[in-house]
């Protein structure tokens, strides 16, 4: 990875908004259609040179060749279908934060999802419950598309630094139904096992393989005291002074308001706590 001793390098989270012509072409075609081969060709290095002419210096794909954070992996694995969402569907996650915030999962319930997303006609069309019916194996077909995809956008500027998102176990693992391994651990082994092929790919193509568990700051299970290390840590080589508590990217059209603002509320205590340690010593 780049390090820099005069400037600070900046990158960003991974996925930007695709073209709506893309979009309706993937939804209307497949993603393996010729014709939205060219495109999602053309349109990855659009977002590259945008990225580079806005000043990112650590630039991806915008992972257009995907319909959306976990549900892509999906259609790179074999073993998993796709069935009409259901009220009789296992629901999302299972637990106290079921309790602490009916109305979040009353709404999560029936929208088949724990985040709201932007108009996106290929994501839209793909919105089916995953379930496991078989061995999960993974197929590197698209990972190697998208690969060759961002390596031309970049072929003009080698220098240029690249990421690729991928996706965590755990985060796959949420909202996903299994009616072929023994038990959620041996499901999540597997995961593991097949998910592993995708981090090497983008490694062995020179790429930094970013690494998306976006499901631990949508999931609940948190308190005050989960980020104090991490406070002691940063105050401790930036200078308390230098340090500004902050949340991650769930909130906006993302996140229902419970579990939006409950995690407002934990980020003001666990700052309050920590400020009350690090002063005192």
């Amino acid at each position: 990875m780049r390090r820099s001793t005069d400037r600070i390098l900046t990158t960003h989270v991974g996925a930007l908004q695709r073209p709506q012509a893309l979009s309706r072409a993937m939804a209307e075609h497949g993603e393996w259609a010729p014709e939205v081969l060219g495109e999602l060709r053309t349109a990855v290095g659009d977002v590259v040179a945008r990225q580079r002419v806005a000043g990112i210096d650590v630039v991806d794909d915008g992972e257009f060749g995907k319909t959306l954070w976990m549900w892509y992996i999906r259609d790179r694995m074999d073993g998993i279908e796709g069935r009409e969402w259901s009220p009789d569907a296992e629901p999302l996650l299972k637990g106290r934060d079921r309790d602490q915030f009916p109305g979040f999962y009353a709404w999560a319930d029936a929208d088949a999802s724990l985040f709201g997303y932007m108009e996106d006609s290929y994501f839209g069309s793909t919105i089916t419950r995953p379930v496991v019916t078989g061995p999960l194996r993974y197929r590197p077909d698209a990972v190697r598309r998208d690969i060759a995809n961002l390596q031309s956008a970049l072929a003009d500027h080698p220098e240029t630094e690249a990421f690729m998102p991928v996706v965590a176990p755990a985060s796959i693992e949420a909202g996903l139904g299994d009616e072929y391994y023994p038990t959620r651990d041996d499901l999540m082994r597997a995961l593991a096992d097949a998910i592993r092929q995708e981090y090497r790919e983008i490694i062995d193509a020179g790429f930094i393989p970013q690494v998306d568990d976006a499901w631990v700051p949508a999931a609940w299970d948190r308190s005050p005291e989960y980020d104090l290390e991490s406070y002691r840590r940063y105050t401790g080589r930036l200078g308390a002074q230098n340090v500004v508590a902050g949340a991650d990217c769930e909130f906006g059209f993302r996140i229902h308001p419970e579990p939006g603002w409950a995690k407002l509320a934990v980020l003001a205590e666990g700052a309050a706590l920590a400020s009350g340690r690090i002063w005192r010593t």
